[in-house]
């Protein structure tokens, strides 16, 4: 409830009850959030492509390697 007070959404009034003061503020809330979530899909998704390179790059060390080790052969 304290984040919707800080809002400016609802008022408490102690021991009376709490009223929906602002439903352009609740709206203006929500879309912040939603705003932050897409925020923070990006940034896991980024998360996930450097996690595949690092294995990507991992695997192109490890064949690396191996043709070198295979050329060092003959």
């Amino acid at each position: 409830m304290v984040i919707l007070e800080q809002y400016g959404v609802v008022r408490v009034q102690h021991g009376s009850g709490i009223y929906v003061v602002s439903s352009e503020n609740a709206s203006a809330l929500l879309k912040e959030y939603d705003y932050h979530q897409d925020l923070q899909k990006v940034v896991d998704h980024i998360s996930e492509i450097m996690e595949r390179q690092q294995y990507l790059m991992k695997e192109m060390k490890d064949a690396l390697d191996t043709l070198i080790e295979l050329t060092r052969r003959d």
